[in-house]
């Protein structure tokens, strides 16, 4: 089981693995349209309270995503080892993002999104020392269990994508692992400027 959660590299063919991958990709901007999130960022989903997100943003987002963390990882890849495998960097960079797609059905109703609104207007309340809105129980128990879910699910997905990276370039060392690094943050820096530049 733990190497089907975190390495499937190990137990599935590529080819098994790229269908699968581009079925639940598919699947994934559909959840992202029907409970209304937007997959902004490489490591990102956000609801926006006023707006419908439509299946075609839904299905960029994601492919804005795969591109930037595909790029980033294949160069890093391609300075360890020039032998890299690249169809594990594109699994990997389709894969990793089965994780953060079941954060999307914490959004049913805009209810995380009302809740991190409601939240955050409580928050702003007290630094102006005004008396915030109450919160019901069951409410902030949702909220902050899709926090920490969210926290879990992201260090899932990151588990994938190294295992998926390890595979493809088959080498150790610390440059490896510092190249991975990078490779996120600049994924997610140049997938929000994709995201946040096209206009839908």
């Amino acid at each position: 089981m733990k190497t089907l959660l975190f390495n499937p590299y190990k137990k599935f063919s590529a080819k098994n693995l790229l269908v699968a991958g581009i079925i639940i990709t598919l699947a994934g901007s559909l959840m992202g349209y029907c409970f209304n999130v937007r997959y902004d960022g490489m490591l990102d989903m956000h609801g926006p309270s006023r707006v419908t997100v439509s299946i075609q943003q839904s299905f960029i987002d994601n492919i804005a995503n795969m591109i930037s963390i595909f790029a980033m990882l294949f160069i890093s890849a391609i300075i360890v080892n020039k032998q890299t495998l690249h169809i594990y960097i594109l699994l990997a960079s389709i894969i990793y993002r089965v994780p953060l797609y079941f954060l999307s059905f914490f959004n049913y109703k805009n209810k995380i999104v009302i809740l991190g609104e409601e939240i955050e207007s409580n928050m702003l309340a007290t630094m102006a020392g005004k008396q915030p809105n109450s919160i019901a129980t069951s409410d902030s128990v949702i909220f902050y269990s899709f926090a920490i879910l969210s926290i879990l699910l992201i260090i899932w997905s990151i588990a994938l994508l190294y295992n998926g990276y390890h595979k493809a370039t088959a080498s150790k060392g610390a440059l490896k692992i510092i190249l991975f690094i990078v490779s996120i943050i600049a994924a997610e820096i140049i997938s929000k400027m994709i995201v946040s530049g096209i206009p839908y």
